[in-house]
This record gives C-alpha cells, structure tokens and sequence, in this order.
C-alpha cells in the first residue's frame, strides 16, 4: 500500500510538472511514448507524431545518450515549425529495455527573449513579496493579475479575485469609489496618488482605516492604454498618528486661544488700576511736595512699575513659549535692585513681625551686569520667601561678598529649614512645602527666580539649610569688568518737567473708569486753554462727538455698551476722518489689537498705564496748527 502510496505521488508531480515530460519505452529498434504530462501535449499538440518519427530516426544517438546521460539535439530545426528543441534522455533503471524519461526544452529563443524571461521571473518575484497589495485590471475594471500579498491580506485565493470586478467584490460605495478613481487615471492618462476606504471583502467596513493608492495606466507601443496599474498600502497606522497629532495641535490652539482670551483679560483689568496709580503719582511728582512725601511718590511709583512689569511679562507670548525672557543686560549699581527690593518687602515683613537687617557693605560701588528689573523681581520673591516661611518674631539677615567673579547676594532666615527631600524639590515648578497650603504662592518663584539669573550668566542656589537651622539662599550675578560705569536714574525724573502748552481746542473723552477719566482730565487741564467732555460709554461719546465736533478724541476701547472698535468703525462712516483724530487709550496690549486699530487710521494708540508726558506730547503734536 505504501509503495501504490509513492506511485500515486510521483504520478502526480509527473502530470502537473511544468517542464515538458514523456516516458518512452524501446520498441524494437524503435521507440513508443507511453505517457506525457500537459506541458509536453501543449507544447507538441498536432506535431506529436512528426516528433515521434524524428525521434525514431535518431534511435541510435538516443540510445547512446541513454548509455552516458548525455543531452542529445535534435538534428533538424524544421521538425516543430522551425524550432529548435533540446532533449534529454534519461533511464528509469540500469536495466536495458527500461523505459527513458525525455525531458524537452526549446533552445531557439534569443539571448534577447532569454532576458526578456529572466526579468520577468525577477518582476514577479518582486511584485509576490512586496508587502503592499499590486494589481492590475483591465480596461473594463476586470481584475487580470493580484499579487500575494492581495490574496493573503484579504483571505482567498487569485482564481476567486481575477475576471471580476470591484462592485462585484466590494459594498456599493466603496466600489463606486474604486471605479471612478480608476477611470480618472485611465481619462486622463496621469498617473494618481489618492485615499481610498479600507473596506474587507466580506463587506465588513473600517471607517478609521485608510488606503493610499498609486494608481497608472499601462501602456502599449502605441501608447494607448490597455490596462490599469495599481499599488494600494495600508496607512492606517500612519493615520491614526496624524489624527492624534492634528488632535493634540488643536488642543494646543483652544488652549493658546484661552490663554490669549484670559492675558487680554487680566491686562485690562490690572492696567486700569495701574493707569490711575502710576498716573496720579506722576501728576503728584509735578506738585511742590517736601523731601519726604517725594520719596513716598517714588515708592508709589516704583512699586506700580513693578506690577506693570509683571504684567507685560505675562503678556510676552513668546518669552513664555520659548522659555527664553528676552533679558536687557546692562550694568547696574549692586546696591540698587537689593535695596528697591528691600523697601518692598519691609511692610510684610512688619506685617508678620519679622526683623529684616541688611549689610550691603560688599555692593557699595561695584556694579553688576543684570536685567535691573528682573533681578529686583528675583530679590522680590526670595525675601518674600524668608519673610513668608519664617518663624513668628524671627529674623531675615541679607549681605553682599565678592565670589570668583561674581556678586553673591546672600538672603538668611530663622525658619524651620529644610530636609533632603524639601532640598530636591524646592526648585521644582509649582512645588510646595509641606504645612505651606496656607502661605500665598503659586510655587513658582524659585524656578523662575533660578531661570533668570541663569540667563544672566548667574547662578541661585541653596548655600545652606537644615531642619531647625534656617536657610540661606544665594544670588551670583557677574560682576561688571569693565569701565565708565553710568549713574542711575530715578523712576520719574522727567516727570518734575512741565507739560507742553497747547492753544484753545476741544477735546471728547470716552471712558468708563472714574479714576482714569479724571486723570486724562488732570493731564488735559495741566496743558493750557483745552475744553474737556468726558462721556462714560460708546453711545453718549458718540452723541457728544456729533454735538460738540471736538478737534480730537481720547477712546478707551473696553466700554459698556460698545467696542472701542465698534466707534472707531461709526465714526468713519458718520464724520470725515481727516477732520477728527482719534489717540486711543488701551490697557489691551496685543499686537492684533493693536495692529487693527493702526490699519483703520487711528491718529496714536498709547497703552495704560499711561505715561504722562507721551500723552501730554501726542495731544501737543496733533493739536499743532
């Protein structure tokens, strides 16, 4: 049984072997083939006969390449129309009278058609192991070829893919899809990259998965198109990525939209107080006051240029986005941001019953190069902390040395000191102490404090703590190597000049705030022969524009019932533009804002809080003759 097992077998591989075969049997002095697979009856078909004669009439030469395995030619090429075939005898068994397989090739091709054959065995081995599906179909969309990977994507063999069509493998809409892209390529003659929908060929649809496909015609020797060509790969993974990618730069812009929204916000509403603080100071600063209540207006006004200074870094996008603050190193007199920084905090620390002692001896007549108002913000935050985190009636102890170059600022507290852990995160951003949820803070200050100083070529740190000993924080700033160091300035120095005169005009104010009204009002009225009207909202300014025709107006831009924009926009259509000027007064510090305001012709946009003498100088010029 095993060895009809092994006949059946070989009978089998004999039948379907792609290389023309036959048994032949000696007959005699002739021969007789007993058997032929399909590749020999194809390939003789109706010149079987001719061959057998031929084949008889070279018995001997057979016989002798049988005896020595040898390849044996036919000798006529007209034997099968003109082609030349190569025969190879070989014997079943040693025995003689053993029946001989013929293995026939046809050697008439030329080295031309020899290549021809060997590329195309190359192309469709490369096509079989790509791993993108290719497949072509002909010009009425049948498919005529599927490579491996098609069948093993989808799950069946070629045989039940080839001879149909799209609309008969896939849903309506994805075949309608298929075809119509199809047809572009082969109007058009243009090959075609596209998405297409992933669809099974059970039917069974993927709406997150997505093919891209290269679609070209094929083209014969006239150039005409007798199929289509096409290459599909599966970017579904490559999608998904882009998806998440596009969703997470979305997120990013709601975000940065609500973080414009929210800056905008808090720029108006920190601004406007400010305008009236720093205003008013320097109206203040223009009044004969004894030495004492001048130094009180300074430390009114320094404080204000503090928070404004504040609030334009909360505004400064990019810095925030880039990590970088965009400092203004300069030389500065050691002494100064310290001790502006000091008479800032002695308040609190009054408040809390905190000493703060100070020997700046080390910063007397040197000079730094620093951000003046970067690092007063850095001192700002440090003392803050040793007056916030000290023990009740303890003691804040600052001082200044010479080290390696630098300028070492040294701040000491009494507090209750750190632990190794509390040393690791105290840099951290947005890091809080432990038993600190009832100390103001957003836990922010030392990381940024340490970004700062970083930047200008400094160092913070940690020089000593201890639970139970306190703290001691340190400032290195470079010291300035350099000569010709320049005198500091006080904040509102120009501010003792008078305002410039101006001959009789009028004037309109539009602007909600009370305070801020009545310090445009000071300036104005500071300024000579100038009739002021103020209206405190869009409407009733309007109204006033067109009764008193005023010679310019001053337009705040966030009103109750209207835009600053809105009135800007009525009054072009309402009153010639070249007759009435318009400066708007803006605590919205954003450069679209900005920017839109210049384009709709706006004389002047001066933002809050307003220094004095800009504006007083913008009135004068515009009210010029």
């Amino acid at each position: 049984m095993a060895n009809d097992g092994h006949r059946d077998s070989l009978a089998t591989a004999f039948l379907a072997a792609p290389t023309p075969l036959a048994v032949l049997e000696p007959d005699g002095l002739c021969f007789r083939i007993t058997a032929a697979n399909a590749s020999w009856t194809g390939l003789l078909g109706s010149n079987e006969a001719e061959f057998t004669t031929e084949l008889a009439r070279a018995g001997s030469d057979v016989r002798a390449a049988v005896a020595q395995s040898l390849e044996l030619r036919m000798p006529r090429q007209s034997t099968l129309n003109g082609r030349q075939f190569s025969l190879r005898a070989s014997p079943t068994a040693n025995a003689s009278g053993s029946p001989i397989v013929l293995q026939l090739t046809d050697v008439s091709l030329s080295q031309a058609e020899v290549d021809d054959r060997v590329h195309v065995q190359h192309l469709h081995d490369l096509v079989d192991n790509a791993t993108a599906l290719m497949y072509i179909k002909d010009l009425s969309g049948r498919y005529v070829m599927v490579n491996h990977e098609f069948t093993r994507r989808f799950g069946i063999p070629s045989e039940e893919i080839v001879g149909r069509t799209d609309r008969d493998l896939y849903p309506a809409a994805t075949a309608v899809a298929y075809v119509e892209n199809d047809a572009r390529v082969l109007t058009t003659g243009v090959s075609m990259q596209t998405e297409e929908p992933y669809v099974e060929l059970s039917g069974a649809e993927d709406p997150t998965r997505r093919w891209v496909s290269i679609k070209f015609p094929l083209v014969d020797l006239t150039g005409s198109a007798y199929a289509l060509g096409a290459i599909s790969t599966d970017i579904t993974d490559r999608k998904r990525a882009e998806d998440a990618v596009s969703g997470a730069r979305l997120d990013a812009e709601r975000a940065s939209r609500r973080k414009d929204e929210f800056l905008s916000r808090m720029s108006h509403e920190l601004r406007t107080p400010l305008n009236a603080i720093l205003g008013f100071a320097q109206m203040l600063r223009m009044q004969p006051l004894d030495a004492t209540s001048i130094e009180q207006v300074d430390h009114i006004a320094q404080a204000g240029l503090h928070l404004l200074a504040l609030v334009n870094d909360a505004l400064d996008i990019s810095w925030i986005e880039a990590g970088s603050p965009g400092l203004k190193l300069a030389p500065v007199l050691a002494i100064e941001p310290l001790h502006q920084a000091l008479t800032m905090i002695r308040p609190l620390a009054v408040t809390r019953d905190i000493e703060v002692a100070s020997d700046l001896h080390g910063a007397v007549d040197r000079w730094v190069v620093s951000d003046p108002q970067r690092l007063r913000q850095v001192f700002l935050n440090l003392l803050g902390n040793a007056v916030k985190f000290n023990r009740p009636e303890g003691l804040v102890r600052v001082s200044c040395r010479v080290h390696s170059g630098f300028l070492r600022y040294r701040i000491t507290d009494t507090g209750p000191g750190l632990d190794d852990d509390e040393v690791e995160a105290v840099f951290a951003p947005f890091s809080r102490l432990q038993g600190a949820d009832d100390i103001e803070g957003s836990g922010l200050g030392l990381n940024l404090s340490r970004r700062l100083v970083e930047q200008m070529g400094g160092a913070v740190g940690l020089e000593h703590s201890a639970p139970g000993e306190g703290s001691t924080f340190y400032v290195d700033v470079p010291l300035l190597a350099s000569e010709g160091r320049p005198t500091a300035a006080k904040a509102f120095d120009s501010a003792v000049q008078a305002l410039p005169q101006v001959g009789p005009a009028t004037i309109v104010q539009i602007e909600d705030t009370v305070a801020n009204r009545e310090l445009v009002e000071a300036v104005v009225a500071a300024m000579g022969e100038i009739r002021m009207h103020s209206a405190p909202d869009g409407q009733s300014g309007l109204a006033l524009i067109h009764q008193m025709r005023p010679d310019l107006v001053l337009l705040d831009l966030n009103l109750p019932d209207m835009s600053g924009v809105e009135v800007v926009r009525r009054l072009q259509h309402e009153i010639d533009q070249h007759d009435l000027k318009v400066i708007v007064l803006s605590a919205d510090a954003t450069p679209r804002r900005i920017a839109q305001l210049r384009t709709m012709g706006i004389a002047e946009y001066i933002l809050k809080p307003i220094d004095v003498h800009k504006l007083a100088s913008a009135i004068s010029e515009l009210l010029m003759p």
